[in-house]
């Protein structure tokens, strides 16, 4: 995090990995969720019971804090197609990308059906490291169905 503050982070892959160790701190473990070079979620975290059952997915988004504080997700695209991130029909496009790719087409059809079934084990988190204080800041949403 202080490499951050003092370095900034225009790649936004110090502060993946910084929502890694946090995540992974927490007991979730961290899947494979990028398509092509940076496309897909920042980070899919699932926690499992100790029989092995899911208890609990993040999808997050790493991004920058503003000067003012503030960390903006990517709208809709018109032109492209692109729903707005981390909309849930966002969240279907992304999952349904990674059903068709070789490395996480396991993952893609694990969350498809989990987030058809069982969207009450869903949080979605966006987290940020605020350079003008030195916070980590999430914001979180847990979805209730």
């Amino acid at each position: 995090m202080d490499d951050i503050v003092l370095h900034t982070d225009p790649t936004g892959a110090k502060t993946e990995a910084l929502c890694d160790e946090l995540f992974e701190i927490d007991g979730f473990v961290k899947y494979d969720s990028k398509i092509g070079s940076n496309n897909g979620f920042d980070g899919v975290y699932i926690k499992k019971n100790a029989s092995g059952n899911v208890q609990e997915i993040l999808i997050n988004e790493a991004k920058q804090v503003s000067a003012v504080g503030n960390m903006r997700l990517s709208p809709a695209n018109p032109n492209t197609g692109l729903k707005a991130q981390m909309s849930d029909a966002w969240i279907r496009d992304v999952i349904a990308q990674l059903k068709t790719n070789s490395s996480t087409s396991a993952l893609g059809n694990t969350l498809e059906t989990l987030f058809q079934n069982n969207r009450n084990l869903f949080t979605k988190t966006v987290m940020g490291v605020d350079r003008s204080s030195g916070e980590i800041i999430i914001i979180a949403k847990l979805e209730k169905y």
